[in-house]
């Protein structure tokens, strides 16, 4: 990754903080060390974490002024499959219920 002299830094909100400690919490490092569980994903509130996942994702990639060469063919891609995701979380039923 190469990084730009116009670097934007990353701010995150406090939900947005809340959102991605929770899937590095519950999903992300239980996969990475293979945590033997059963699993039970309560959907409500769901779409909202996914949402500001994609959000910080979204300025990583398009805004922060990094370079990422294996995502250069996906540039002009990602924010419309963003969009796209955020979509249909905001039309899904779980949104819906928890609003």
């Amino acid at each position: 990754m190469s990084i730009s002299g116009f670097t934007k830094p990353l701010q995150l909100s406090d939900r947005q903080k809340v959102s991605l400690n929770y899937v590095k919490d519950e999903f992300r490092n239980r996969f990475v060390h293979c945590d033997p569980c059963l699993w039970s994903i309560e959907l409500r509130g769901m779409p909202q974490i996914i949402i500001d996942v994609l959000e910080v994702i979204r300025f990583i990639v398009m805004e922060m002024g990094c370079y990422y060469p294996h995502l250069a063919e996906f540039r002009e891609k990602i924010p419309a499959l963003i969009d796209e995701g955020r979509n249909a979380l905001l039309n899904s039923q779980p949104f819906g219920e928890a609003a």
